[in-house]
């Protein structure tokens, strides 16, 4: 995750209009976690699944399970940029493309296993 946050980091820095790459950089990844925890709950058997009452109920567990990613990506990820920065600041052009690449079929394949598995 770490890699996909400095490539996704270093793209960010590229848009001109946002001024807070390292935030949209981790809110990104945790919005792609949040997405992918909850489509691997899906295959949770339903005997073992936590049953909620309400709606209020499900939007609560969903807001914290966010809060703790958010709180958790921020430590790892954007008090440690500098860190990541200068331990790929020496990738070459080949790396960076595959790195790009990654991102990508990340993306991808995540917004697939959503789409697919919650329809």
């Amino acid at each position: 995750m770490k890699y996909l946050y400095y490539t996704l980091y270093r793209l960010l820095l590229k848009v001109k209009t946002n001024n807070t790459p390292k935030f949209s950089a981790m809110l990104l990844i945790t919005m792609f976690e949040f997405a992918n925890i909850t489509t691997a709950l899906a295959f949770v058997p339903k005997t073992q699944q936590v049953v909620y009452e309400t709606r209020n109920q499900v939007v609560w567990a969903a807001t914290m399970m966010s809060v703790t990613l958010m709180a958790i990506n921020y430590l790892v990820l954007i008090k440690n940029t500098e860190k990541l920065c200068n331990k790929y600041k020496t990738e070459t052009s080949r790396q960076k493309i595959t790195g790009v690449l990654l991102l990508v079929i990340y993306v991808i394949i995540s917004a697939f296993t959503v789409y697919y598995f919650n329809n």
